[in-house]
């Protein structure tokens, strides 16, 4: 030591320091850390419990194996450069209300069939790297996990928890959705606007509450899937996203945040619940189709660019509730058809029906020139119509019912054997044609809804 005393007395005071710094700094260097559990306790935080007889820091591989196949819990925030459940680890890895990051772009991994990692009360759950589930059973936070590299959910069991998974890094990666994993909330927020999240052809992005692409581009023959039981907010499916996007939600439906344009030939389909497009742009080359059961929402202030005419099933609705001033009508086949608001509705065609027509609100609907076919029952609350010089044909094969007080210009209804069944007290007007026809011995059949109250048919 003396002769390195001599030598630092001849060094200037900044070449002094520095070779002080060389000679007594311990570098840091990453270490393999496997948990073993020594002092019994089962906490992350006490050295003793790993290999080295160190808490693991954020360069550090961290191995749950056979070494120690016990519990441990996170109390306090931690990162390490990786973490890994082997196979042989059959216990349970859980995080307190805290912070666990894996750092570097290390990776997450978890091949234990029998394990669990159960991030549920985390505050948060980040992974840098690639975020690989091969097996076991993952509880995500309820508050936020962040993926930065590939996603992997190739086994196990994913419980969301109501929490977000959020997509994030500053590159192209890949996703794999072959277990099929259910999220809460899904949101893309790439670092860079040509960043490329790829999920494998044919698989299925499954959520329960809203879904967000912020930055970055979503790409691949994959199926957006919205399959909850309460409103579920979409925005960022514009320009560059290649997915279809179906709608299984179960008691309510999908409330659109942004323009909808799908590319290639990906359809929408409304299997359950009702897409509202909440006034948003819908650009389309493939098919819309809305379910029996199912809606479609619009509040007027929508514009369409479709290769092809939606596909409305028996049963399905399109409900138009605008206060915006003049909307004209798509011309579309549907089957049941609500008009509400203030707005006044324009047909700028024929109109055909197989279900119902209902005018409820303060606007009004006009139809110039053209024929409504209706083959189910009218309905006029509050709402005027204005009959212009159209035909109002009601070619329904069964009974049909007329509520409110109707003004047409021309009125068709035939048939065999069928009754039209108007509301008591109303009033109904036809200032053109009135064709009413039956067949012989099978008539067709004007009444009340009320036995024994008038209603009123004025043809003058």
């Amino acid at each position: 030591m003396a002769s390195y005393l001599n030598l630092f007395q001849r060094l200037s005071p900044v070449a002094f320091l520095a070779a002080l710094f060389i000679l007594f700094a311990a570098p840091s260097h990453a270490a393999t850390l496997y948990w073993d559990n020594d002092s019994g306790n089962g906490l992350w935080s006490e050295p003793t419990n790993w290999s080295t007889d160190t808490v693991p820091t954020n360069v550090d591989d961290v191995i749950f194996d056979a070494t120690s196949n016990t519990d441990v819990s996170v109390l306090s925030a931690q990162s390490v450069q990786s973490l890994t459940l082997d196979p042989a680890y059959t216990s349970t890895l859980t995080v307190g209300a805290v912070n666990f990051n894996i750092m570097n772009s290390g990776a997450f991994t978890m091949n234990s069939g029998n394990a669990t990692l159960d991030a549920s009360s985390a505050s948060a759950f980040r992974v840098l790297g690639d975020f690989n589930m091969n097996a076991g059973a993952f509880l995500a936070p309820s508050n936020e996990l962040r993926i930065n590299g590939a996603a992997n959910f190739t086994g196990g069991t994913f419980t969301h928890n109501q929490g977000s998974l959020v997509l994030a890094g500053n590159q192209s990666v890949s996703m794999d959705l072959s277990s099929n994993p259910v999220f809460y909330h899904v949101t893309l927020s790439k670092t860079n606007a040509t960043d490329v999240l790829q999920i494998s052809s044919g698989q299925t992005l499954q959520m329960e509450g809203d879904f967000a692409r912020t930055t970055g581009l979503l790409q691949g023959a994959f199926t957006l899937s919205a399959q909850g039981s309460t409103w579920q907010n979409f925005s960022g499916l514009d320009s560059d996203f290649s997915g279809s996007l179906v709608l299984n939600n179960t008691s309510n439906g999908v409330l659109m945040g942004g323009p909808v344009s799908l590319s290639g030939s990906q359809n929408i389909s409304v299997n359950s619940g009702t897409l509202d497009l909440n006034g948003q742009n819908l650009t389309l080359n493939g098919s819309l189709s809305v379910a029996s059961g199912s809606s479609l929402q619009l509040n007027g202030a929508e514009s369409f660019t479709l290769a092809n005419a939606p596909s409305f099933a028996d049963g399905s609705l399109l409900n138009v509730n605008s206060s915006l001033g003049n909307v004209n009508l798509q011309a579309w086949d549907l089957h049941d058809l609500s008009l509400g608001g203030s707005a006044t509705y324009n047909l700028s065609s024929d109109l055909n029906l197989s279900g119902d027509l209902t005018l409820n609100g303060t606007g009004s609907l006009s139809a110039a020139s053209h024929t409504l076919d209706v083959q189910g029952n009218l309905a006029l609350s509050g709402m005027t119509f204005n009959p212009g010089t159209s035909s109002f044909v009601l070619s329904g094969s069964s009974a049909q019912e007329l509520f409110g007080n109707w003004d047409f210009y021309n009125l068709t209804a035939s048939g065999a054997d069928r009754t039209l069944t108007f509301e008591e007290g109303s009033t109904s007007t036809v200032s053109g044609d009135l064709t009413l026809q039956g067949s012989a011995g099978q008539p067709l059949t004007l009444q009340s809804f009320q036995s024994g109250t008038a209603w009123n048919l004025d043809a003058s």
